[in-house]
């Protein structure tokens, strides 16, 4: 008897190792798909070419001409006023030179003022912005905030959400997806693809798989891309219900919308904790490509994103996002 208990005993472990090795392992993609040590996306020292090349501004904008001051109480008329002048889509990389601005806080009560400005970058060294946003969201008193791919909206979990359109099952290297729902797309547009919600809850969506692509031609219900798939995607995985958000799991593709910014560059400055923030500073700003050189930020937080990288930084805390493509650490 003690034997068979001694058996039974054995059986039974090896039976919850298996359950959770099952678990871990991806459903379409092996794990000899993901990441490895040679993968330049975990790898800090490998930081991609167009980082380190010159950039060459087509506006330099002395920001202080638009009465904006460190000192003031409230800047955001002004910096609302920059805004009106710079958003949109296609209007070449803008510096926003702080350097007469004077040294100190710049505070503000809508930390929107950079939202759709497609390329910029923000030279802002002796300067700590500070948002006095009294929101309930605490995202709404970060230092910065701006719509993404999932709320393209310049607030806070702004409705209506984009909640993405399926597709069929495709295999990774494939040039074309083939969509099971309408949607209208050119050739040129930005998309993001998803699926495979992990976490079941949380706002945004939590996806397991997920990619930046171009649109490069249409036919009927099939997109093409310029370049081909990493993932696989199976329009079998379950779709969950996500909290102020709707369904999602099901393989989908979102329409990067244009007011996403393309590039984003912060160059010295401290993003400090709003006024009346319960949390930490969290910095989350979202943009294909984001860089802060020389910044302090209170607490780190990439999210839709497709490249971040972040050199001499001093940075007291990160969560990394899982639509985060890659992050990259650097020191000159």
């Amino acid at each position: 008897m003690k034997i068979f208990r001694n058996v039974l005993f054995c059986f039974t472990v090896l039976s919850i190792l298996l359950c959770c090795l099952a678990y871990l392992i991806p459903l379409e993609n092996e794990i000899a798909d993901g990441p490895t040590s040679d993968d330049p996306e975990i790898i800090n020292s490998s930081i991609p070419l167009p980082f380190t090349g010159q950039l060459h501004p087509k506006h330099i904008i002395d920001v202080a001409a638009y009465k904006i001051k460190a000192g003031n109480p409230d800047n955001t008329y002004e910096l609302f006023r920059l805004n009106a002048d710079f958003a949109g889509f296609g209007k070449g990389l803008i510096l926003f030179d702080f350097q007469n601005c004077g040294k100190g806080e710049i505070r503000y009560s809508d930390n929107s003022w950079l939202h759709g400005i497609d390329s910029f970058i923000v030279s802002a060294q002796g300067i700590t912005f500070r948002c006095t946003s009294s929101s309930p969201w605490d995202v709404a008193k970060a230092p910065f905030f701006n719509g993404g791919i999932y709320w393209p909206g310049r607030r806070p979990q702004a409705l209506p959400a984009t909640e993405g359109l399926k597709f069929k099952s495709v295999e990774k290297g494939a040039y074309t997806i083939t969509l099971m729902e309408p949607g209208k797309f050119s050739a040129g547009d930005r998309i993001y693809l998803a699926g495979y919600e992990e976490q079941f809850y949380g706002e945004p969506v939590n996806p397991r798989f997920f990619e930046w692509k171009t649109v490069a031609g249409i036919s009927g219900n099939a997109l093409t891309f310029t370049e081909p798939l990493k993932w696989n995607y199976n329009e079998n995985w379950k779709d969950v219900e996500m909290h102020g958000w709707g369904l999602f799991g099901k393989p989908r593709i979102f329409k990067v919308p244009s007011t996403y910014p393309r590039f984003a560059k912060f160059s010295g400055g401290t993003m400090a904790k709003g006024t009346n923030a319960n949390g930490p500073g969290y910095f989350i700003f979202k943009a294909e490509t984001l860089i802060c050189d020389s910044v302090t930020i209170e607490e780190n937080w990439p999210t839709e994103t497709k490249t971040a990288l972040f050199i001499n930084c001093t940075i007291g805390g990160s969560d990394l996002d899982k639509n985060v493509g890659g992050v990259y650490e650097a020191a000159k």
